[in-house]
């Protein structure tokens, strides 16, 4: 290494060339661990983690200089892939390495990724949880945890083994993503109140992907539901909403305890007390990315008919200006697309009036659907709304699918979104699919074009764009 380059330059060199913009904050928009990983665009940002993880490495290798320079960033990003290597990993993260400092102290970014194919016995868990427990406890500086949940237990156990084995995270967390291996009925799920009081404890959380929840012993049926929250998360931006709608109302997006309010100095005769008012528990709340839960007929009738809607959107929506709309893939072939074919009034199309009814300053609207043949339906109408993201959450190439999609924009978008700016094609695979099917839907394509003159004839023009927001040339 030239004596004249300073070491701080090295560094930097280092750094800039294993960058990785998005590894803290990962898509909110896959709820399985296994379509996380199948997705060609979110495999893209995993190739990119890999890729600057494995040069950190081979930098390292190079000379006993460049070793002891990378050392800061050659730890911030780590993932537990085998449960095996648990222990080793705890240990490795105990040794010093530079500086005085031990390994992980320098950890920005944990993904515990392994799946649990054997150990199926609860207390065989609870020793692996535990493990996790003591791993995180050595990562000071932690900001962004994905945890992949392959455990099939009743999470009720989690109350009588304290500590709830994420509690121990970093309280610098600023982004949690909780994925479920599978859909399958008997996953961990964690009790309402341990994932409050996991909340509450980290008071730097911008991004929420939580887990599901079970209700525990909270007062929540027993007169007015209290909040599950005691204090206010004022830096979460984003998250994601699961909606039991059999659960409602949701207390962990309740409003806080009432705060009294006086005019005048506090002193003062003058001073009048005001009404008193709600703490908002979500100040800063922007984005929310809607899982549209499964809903079928016993449900319906249980529900009267009529779905309730969700806490999040009553107490919350005014705040909002983004939200993504994510049919899960199996969800929109088993129930959208069957529903859609007895009557108009699909349970799930039910939650679009209420974003429009409570939702007024709404900017970005995301549709990410299966996107089936034959579905057909109306958004309400969204005077604000300036940007549309679409995209398939399946894998699966279906021409047909692309028609219904673009179609759904040519037809019904005009009329509900009339300040309507710019539509993303949020997916690569999308936007490959269908320049490479140009020829077969050169109709769509068509009356797409005929849609962006009438909106350039508006006055404000519509652009269409990839994920990127690079302009789509040659598709129409």
């Amino acid at each position: 290494m030239p004596p004249s380059v300073p070491t701080e330059i090295w560094e930097l060199v280092f750094r800039l060339a294993t960058l990785d913009h998005k590894y803290m904050t990962p898509s909110l928009h896959h709820l399985y661990y296994h379509d996380l990983c199948h997705d060609k665009d979110e495999k893209s940002g995993h190739r990119d983690s890999i890729s600057a993880i494995a040069t950190k490495w081979s930098i390292s290798r190079v000379s006993r200089e460049w070793w002891a320079i990378v050392q800061p960033i050659l730890y911030e990003h780590i993932t537990l892939s085998d449960f095996d290597t648990l222990g080793a990993l705890v240990d490795s993260m105990k040794q010093p390495v530079y500086a005085g400092r031990s390994r992980g102290e320098y950890v920005h970014r944990l993904d515990i990724v392994a799946c649990n194919n054997h150990h199926e016995d609860t207390d065989d868990i609870l020793h692996l949880l535990h493990g996790i427990h003591q791993l995180l406890s050595l990562l000071p500086r932690l900001r962004s945890l994905l945890f992949r949940n392959s455990f099939h237990m009743d999470g009720s156990i989690l109350l009588e083994k304290q500590p709830f084995f994420l509690h121990s995270a970093s309280p610098t967390l600023r982004s949690i993503t909780w994925l479920d291996e599978d859909p399958n009925p008997g996953l961990m799920k964690v009790p309402s109140t341990l994932w409050a009081a996991f909340l509450d404890a980290h008071h730097d959380l911008e991004s929420i992907q939580p887990p599901k929840l079970i209700l525990d012993d909270h007062p929540r049926f027993s007169g007015e539901p209290l909040p599950l929250l005691s204090r206010s998360k004022t830096k979460v931006k984003q998250l994601l909403l699961r909606v039991s709608c059999l659960a409602s109302p949701d207390s962990i997006f309740l409003p806080g305890p009432n705060t009294e309010r006086t005019t005048g100095a506090p002193s003062s005769s003058s001073s009048k007390k005001m009404p008193s008012k709600k703490e908002d528990l979500y100040p800063n709340l922007r984005h929310v990315t809607f899982k549209f839960p499964v809903i079928g007929c016993i449900d319906m009738e249980m529900l009267g008919d009529i779905l309730p809607t969700p806490t999040l959107f009553k107490f919350h929506g005014h705040k909002l200006t983004s939200i993504d709309c994510v049919y899960h893939n199996k969800l929109d072939k088993a129930h959208f697309s069957s529903f859609l074919d007895e009557s108009d009034a699909s349970p799930q199309l039910q939650f679009f009036p209420m974003i429009a009814r409570h939702c007024p300053n709404l900017e970005e609207l995301g549709l990410y659907f299966n996107w089936a043949p034959g579905t057909s339906f109306d958004i309400p109408y969204l005077p604000g709304v300036k940007k549309l993201k679409m995209r398939r959450m399946t894998t699966n190439l279906d021409v047909g699918a692309y028609r219904t999609m673009l179609n759904f924009l040519a037809i019904r978008v005009r009329g509900s979104l009339p300040k309507l700016q710019e539509v993303v094609f949020a997916s690569e695979k999308d936007v490959a699919n269908i320049r490479k099917h140009r020829e077969m839907l050169k109709v769509e394509l068509r009356r797409l074009d005929d849609l962006t003159k009438m909106y350039d004839h508006d006055g404000g023009g519509l652009a269409l764009v990839d994920g990127e927001g690079r302009p789509l040339e040659g598709i129409l």
